[in-house]
């Protein structure tokens, strides 16, 4: 853990609306992941593992709570993941 830490392998952390950690709290933190680590890299930043599935809230449709919600968004949250991937590939590759 301490490795992680110190070469910034932690991408993605689940954290509350307002950027705070989960700390473990359900349902911010939805697996009990150890230090609310959703996704880590290897040193270099090119090996890239990922807890939540953001393929599955590309659309806004696809999101959990769709039917609750007034206006459907066109895109979910997942098309940003995928997209900041793109970006920091088209600027360092």
């Amino acid at each position: 853990m301490k490795q992680l830490y110190e070469n910034d392998q932690l991408v993605f952390r689940y954290c509350t609306e307002d950027g705070k950690y989960a700390e473990g709290n359900f349902p911010v933190n939805p697996n009990g992941a150890f230090h609310d680590i959703a996704g880590i890299c290897d040193p270099t930043g090119t090996v890239f593992g990922l807890m939540p599935h953001p393929e599955r809230a590309f659309y806004g449709w696809q999101l959990p709570d769709w039917t609750k919600t007034e206006r459907i968004s066109e895109n979910g949250d997942g098309k940003q993941i995928f997209e900041s991937m793109v970006e920091y590939l088209k600027k360092h590759f």
